[in-house]
């Protein structure tokens, strides 16, 4: 590898050691586009990270806040001009090679300490060595996550 490979590469486990958490990969299929989602049988659940039985599989998850404003054009009402809403855009980053298989959009993601599941929406490669999975939380949301 080169040197900037693996000076991406030590960083890549520097930003890991410092902010990451456990992570459960569970690989899910539609066997067709109206069906329920199901464990993938072809691709395993991963606790640990590519390669070991004790080192758990660890992401950097953010939960940014975004909020978002309507706008309602020009009118004489005395109606609210204007419409805003709030929410969240969580996404974990995971370095490519702790994963054994690539996750695609419909996965689970379980923030293990947390206690929250999310099903993955969308991947972004970084073009360093690490990928953005895009989240959207599955079940009820708490306050504070």
């Amino acid at each position: 590898m080169s040197r900037w490979g693996d000076a991406e590469d030590a960083m890549s486990d520097d930003l890991t050691d410092e902010f990451g958490e456990a992570i459960r990969h569970q690989p899910m299929r539609k066997p067709d586009v109206n069906g329920r989602a199901e464990i993938d049988p072809t691709r395993s659940l991963q606790i640990y990270k590519a390669g070991s039985t004790t080192l758990p599989l660890e992401g950097i998850f953010e939960a940014m806040a975004k909020e978002v404003q309507i706008d309602k054009g020009h009118s004489q009402s005395r109606a609210v001009p204007a419409t805003r809403i709030s929410s969240r855009s969580p996404r974990v980053s995971v370095d490519r090679r702790d994963l054994v298989s690539e996750p695609i959009a419909g996965d689970l993601i379980a923030i293990v300490e947390r206690g929250t599941v999310f099903e993955v929406t969308d991947i972004e490669p970084d073009g360093h060595g690490r990928v953005w999975l895009c989240l959207v939380q599955r079940g009820r949301q708490e306050s504070g996550q």
